[in-house]
This record gives structure tokens, C-alpha cells and sequence, in this order.
């Protein structure tokens, strides 16, 4: 799982690539904690180049879901592909993280 971090004015764009799965997901939420301990409360996950999401993918996003809501923060999703929507959707996790289709459209969705 390779991390990617920039800033677009007060909100933080992270792109993940790969798998985020059991393996990978102990180093996201190092790296989102980090960026909440940091002040950042805004978040758009790009998962345009995510191949593959496991349960214990979804179980990290929503610790940090959860986090971001008590500091009155939000999280959105963009680049979403088929398969990993699909987890989403199985999961029923799909209510609970907005998706946009790209970038764009979910930084526009943060104001």
C-alpha cells in the first residue's frame, strides 16, 4: 500500500494505491491519526488506484470516521472503483461514506 498526502486549502487529500487490508491497514491509521492529532479534520480518500479493500479495511475507516466526527471533521471518498464499491455496498458501509467521482467533485462536497 503505497500513501500519498497533499493539501488542497483546509482539507486533505490522501491517496491510497494497492490493498488496504490487514497487512496495510495498521500504516493508514497511523498516518490518518497522525494527520487528525495534526489539526486536519477534512478528508477526501482518493481510491482511484485501490485495488482491493478487506474487512479489516472498512473496520479502520470507520475508527477514523468516528474520530473525525467528534472533532466535528468529515471524510469523503472519491475514484471508487467497481469491485470496492461493491464491498462497501455488501457491507452496508456505503451510507455511512459519501462518494463523489473524482477529486474534484468530493473537495467541492467538503464546502
Amino acid at each position: 500500500m503505497n500513501i500519498a498526502i497533499s493539501h488542497h486549502d483546509r482539507n486533505i487529500i490522501i491517496t491510497l494505491t494497492g490493498r488496504l487490508d490487514a497487512t496495510s491497514a495498521p500504516d493508514v491509521l497511523e498516518t490518518l491519526n497522525a494527520q487528525i492529532d495534526g489539526g486536519q479534520s477534512q478528508f477526501v480518500l482518493d481510491f482511484e488506484s485501490m485495488e482491493y479493500i478487506s474487512s479489516s479495511g472498512l473496520r479502520m475507516l470507520l475508527v477514523v470516521m468516528k474520530r473525525l466526527s467528534a472533532a466535528a471533521g468529515r471524510m469523503v471518498l472519491c475514484g471508487v472503483n467497481e469491485h470496492v464499491r461493491e464491498v462497501f455496498d455488501l457491507a452496508g458501509f456505503t451510507r455511512f461514506f459519501p462518494m463523489y467521482a473524482d477529486q474534484k467533485a468530493a473537495l467541492e462536497a467538503l464546502t
